[in-house]
């Protein structure tokens, strides 16, 4: 590589370094408790064990727990029935008008049930544990530095950047350790001990960092993304049915959700939006699920479920950009391979925050004076 193509890339990897490493740096130190989240949350706030229960016992009826919900709540409405995919818990919201829901949407009361004996195990109201409270301040400073969708936009601004210190940062490798063995650490000053750190974490965590990055940007797409499949393909496929109105008596959502169920198989359930409900679809149970495997836990579909006859009205799937955003998930956390992936990806970040942190001391501790950038390039000068 000719000179004058090693300075231009130079000036890439500093300047990109330079803007988003305090960002990057921030989202490698957030993420880090966040790849541990579930299991902060299982050591620090344990829910109570579940009930054994006799493999031939026949589980509460759905419309039961429903029914136990609205007792609890007199004249409140039921807004949705939310499904846990890994332990057997279900979920009933409720609200005193679609109105107040509208406005307070997460203010509203809820019960839940161990699915199998109706026990109630929680409900609204009750204090959550502090953990959960640093947890969502991790996730908020993670996803958008509580900027909302700017925010979201901004760190995927970062995510440009990084992918540009990375690319520059590869081309920059080969023509300044071009004489040193791989992994070589020089003796000498401290800034060049840490400057041969900075190189060799880098390009042993390049591929790590590449996918990390990549899809932390693709995360940060999917909130619009998904909100126009709400408010664009949804509303699309509705179109045949936007007319019909909520009946006065609805037909049972256990039925809906069996009919639901005959028609995605492969894929389990987590959520019963109920109609009426304003996110949901007028005179229809919106049933959604999601796929089964690691991969595709995160990739939803929706049933649609005639609130009146109770008949099967549709099934509508995910769009293939967000199936794509969807499957970047599970990579960007390592929640897909249990705990000891978890622990890989928290020592890979560890790694990423040693290389932010030598690359700001490696610019801080720059030579100033004419003399000694002489002599540091005398040290490290790529070769011609």
């Amino acid at each position: 590589m000719r000179p004058g193509m090693v300075k231009a890339w130079s000036v890439v990897h500093t300047w990109t370094s330079l803007i988003c490493t305090a960002f990057v740096l921030m989202l490698c130190v957030t993420g880090l408790p966040l790849v541990f989240q579930d299991e902060i949350l299982r050591w620090t706030a344990p829910a109570p064990a579940f009930e054994d229960v006799p493999p031939d016992r026949p589980p509460v009826g759905l419309d039961t727990l429903i029914e136990t919900a609205r007792g609890e709540w007199p004249g409140h409405l039921v807004t949705a029935v939310s499904f846990a995919t890994d332990h057997p818990e279900t979920f009933v919201g409720l609200a005193p008008s679609w109105a107040a829901y509208v406005a307070d949407p997460d203010g509203q009361p809820y019960i839940g049930f161990d699915a199998r004996t109706g026990a109630e195990r929680e409900r609204s109201g009750q204090a959550p544990p502090p953990s959960s409270g640093f947890i969502d301040l991790m996730y908020r400073l993670h996803l958008d530095m509580f900027l909302g969708m700017p925010g979201q936009y901004f760190m995927l601004a970062m995510g440009v950047c990084l992918v540009a210190a990375l690319v520059s940062g590869v081309a920059l490798y080969g023509p300044f350790t071009r004489r040193m063995a791989f992994g070589e650490i020089r003796a000498g000053a401290a800034r060049t001990r840490w400057l041969d750190i900075h190189n060799v974490l880098g390009i042993v965590t390049l591929v790590w960092v590449g996918v990390v990055g990549l899809t932390g940007a693709l995360n940060n797409l999917e909130a619009p993304l998904f909100e126009r499949f709400l408010a664009v393909d949804v509303p699309a496929a509705l179109a045949d049915h936007a007319d019909k109105p909520t009946p006065a008596r609805l037909s049972s959502a256990a039925d809906a959700l069996g009919r639901a169920r005959a028609a995605l198989p492969d894929h389990d359930p987590i959520q019963i939006v109920y109609p009426g409900n304003p996110y949901g679809a007028s005179g229809h149970y919106m049933v959604w699920f999601v796929g089964r495997s690691p991969l595709t836990r995160h990739m939803e579909a929706v049933a649609l479920v005639d609130a009146d006859s109770g008949q099967m009205a549709g099934v509508m799937h995910m769009p293939w950009y967000l199936k794509m955003i969807e499957v970047s998930r599970p990579l960007h956390f390592g929640d897909y391979g249990g705990l000891p992936l978890k622990v890989i990806w928290a020592v890979l970040d560890v790694m990423t925050i040693t290389i932010l942190a030598s690359g700001l001391y490696l610019w801080l501790a720059r030579p100033r004076s004419r003399a000694s950038r002489r002599a540091s390039r005398g040290v490290s000068r790529p070769p011609a």
